[in-house]
């Protein structure tokens, strides 16, 4: 059996054309039975055959690198005995080591070649429905316990099936690809070499993780970290562009640090969508089957067994928090303190109560040192404008009630009569304790 070249046979496969590289792997095409397939073979690990040389220490580590390769595997492979579980999903249909390399064979898929700019000038419903049928084929792998990890445009096919489904004339239709980088959720990484991603879609965990190359940040990644790619990928769908309008930048990486704005408007119909899948905090990213439920309420259908949501309160999987949002650091002087409280007490809010007491420390940005001098400062009108207290609610009134430093409380209470807070109504009085 071999897969070198052109007319090679394997297992009643024929290569139609030469084999060609690809990272840790080749590929090439090959028929069987009249029938075009896509043959991939691994690279690396390569399993020992019997008779073989090499020391012995040598054969063993080699076997067991194709052993834990094998065995990842075997559990991705696990599809191929749902028989077709999506239409718009490839899986494979033969998993085994041919001359010490791991091979799997995939029904061919004839490309059309066509781009995200060519799919954002169909119509709303073409492209609901196309984000629809990724998304149920990215909830195959999901409820198989499976994590993609390489979701991209170049892992996206489009063939040619002119469909009229009554809820929209489809005229191209997506089929995801290549899982092969995926893992179990039982089996996340615990080395950042042995994940693959892609820069401009990764997730900030996965930023995170390759930066501390902690054990411990690899078991954080999970279903999320694909709904965050596959925000990136609806986002090329709804207007062409990655949210950073560059085919480089990492916007995963960069909210790291800050909050970049998407290049698609908020007046787009996936805009709610979309923002909501390429949220910072994993927790606050909707589930696959939310994204369904939304895409099937924009084709104004319903998925049959699928929670209604919408993606303006959707909340990820039931996994435990371990990143908090990094908003922008406040600005200096009494605004920067406003923000700060309002910050403060906003984090573990309820609801909307009618008052609210919280202690502020008596140090530092929040207030005074006990050695300072007694002062009182009176805002002149208009010395601080609306705009300056945007980043308060609406229907608030902040006060700082006249208290020794060490029992200061910041009250917050609403004001039916007066909607607006006006800086003439901002007093800050500071007492020596």
């Amino acid at each position: 059996m071999s897969f070198k070249a052109r007319g090679d046979r394997f297992l009643g496969y024929r290569l139609t054309d030469d084999p060609q590289l690809s990272g840790q792997s080749k590929w090439a095409f090959a028929t069987k039975g009249g029938k075009k397939y896509f043959v991939k073979q691994f690279l690396s690990p390569v399993k020992p055959s019997p008779g073989d040389a090499g020391s012995k220490a040598t054969l063993e580590r080699k076997r067991r690198a194709a052993r834990i390769f094998e065995e990842r595997h075997a559990k991705l492979n696990v599809l191929m005995k749902a028989g077709a579980p999506s239409q718009n999903l490839v899986v494979p249909v033969f998993c085994d080591w041919i001359g010490g390399k791991y091979t799997k064979i995939f029904p061919r898929v004839d490309a059309l070649g066509t781009t995200a700019k060519d799919v954002a000038t169909l119509p709303s419903n073409q492209k609901s429905l196309i984000m629809l049928q990724i998304a149920e084929a990215i909830a195959v792998l999901h409820a198989h316990q499976i994590v993609h990890s390489d979701i991209k445009w170049t892992n996206l096919l489009f063939t040619e099936k002119p469909v009229a489904l009554g809820i929209a004339k489809q005229t191209v239709m997506p089929m995801v690809i290549d899982f092969d980088a995926g893992y179990h959720i039982t089996d996340r990484p615990d080395d950042p070499d042995d994940l693959t991603f892609d820069a401009p879609y990764a997730a900030p965990e996965i930023w995170k993780f390759e930066k501390t190359a902690s054990a411990n940040d690899g078991k954080k990644l999970g279903f999320h970290t694909d709904i965050f790619a596959l925000g990136v990928l609806f986002h090329e769908v709804a207007c062409g562009q990655k949210p950073m309008g560059n085919e480089t930048e990492p916007f995963g990486k960069h909210i790291l640090t800050y909050a970049p704005k998407m290049k698609l408007g908020s007046d787009s119909p996936f805009y709610l969508l979309v923002s909501g899948m390429l949220k910072f905090d994993p927790n606050h990213r909707p589930k696959i089957e939310q994204i369904i439920s939304e895409l099937s309420a924009l084709l104004g259908v319903d998925v049959k067994g699928m929670p209604v949501a919408s993606s303006r309160g959707v909340v990820s999987d039931p996994e435990p928090k371990f990143i908090e949002a990094r908003p922008p650091p406040p600005p200096p002087g009494l605004k920067g303190m406003l923000v700060r409280a309002w910050r403060w007490v906003k984090k573990d809010w309820p609801g909307e109560p009618k008052a609210i007491k919280t202690s502020i420390p008596t140090s530092g940005p929040w207030g005074p040192r006990s050695n300072e001098p007694k002062i009182k400062t009176t805002m002149a009108e208009g010395a601080m404008s609306q705009k300056a207290l945007s980043e308060a609610p609406e229907k608030l009134r902040v006060t700082l009630p006249k208290r020794p430093v060490a029992e200061r409380k910041l009250v917050l209470k609403h004001s039916a009569t007066k909607p607006n807070v006006t800086s003439s109504k901002i007093k800050t009085t500071i007492k020596k304790s």
